[in-house]
């Protein structure tokens, strides 16, 4: 089973989501992202909030190493695909030309401009983690993945 998750750079949510999912080393599950605007990134390969969690939550080895635009063959040769918030599935939907029945909307918090100083932005980050591993450990009770041994 391939599970796709979507959001906007390929750079913070979606790759926090695959590197969490990857990490339960689920027997036959392939994990990918991509981003709505990656080909327009200018964070890099991953954004320095997203680096900051990865390593502090002993994900690295689980990361994808670079974003990946996201393309109507993505979606459509994922058996799931996850969309981090609502704007993602609508884009994929209008410009995509997307068509899936087999998806899900997740409306994660992102970062907010503005915030005042790198403590509030790691705040911030740390309440999306917790959300997003909320998410992907529902998705995995919700179905009948095996755990490799």
């Amino acid at each position: 089973m391939t599970i796709h998750f979507v959001c906007t750079g390929n750079s913070y949510r979606s790759r926090l989501a695959e590197a969490y999912l990857n990490s339960k080393q689920i027997d036959s599950l392939k994990v990918s992202s991509s981003g709505t605007q990656a080909d327009e990134n200018a964070d890099g390969p991953i954004s320095w909030v997203a680096a900051w969690l990865l390593k502090r939550n002993g994900l690295v080895p689980f990361m994808s190493d670079h974003w990946t635009q996201t393309t109507l063959k993505l979606l459509n040769t994922a058996d799931k695909v996850v969309f981090i918030n609502t704007d993602h599935y609508e884009f994929s939907q209008k410009q995509l030309k997307y068509e899936g029945s087999n998806f899900e909307v997740w409306n994660v918090l992102d970062i907010p401009v503005g915030l005042p100083d790198d403590a509030a932005i790691l705040k911030r980050a740390s309440e999306t983690f917790i959300q997003i591993q909320k998410k992907v450990d529902d998705l995995i009770s919700a179905s009948s993945f095996k755990k490799l041994s």
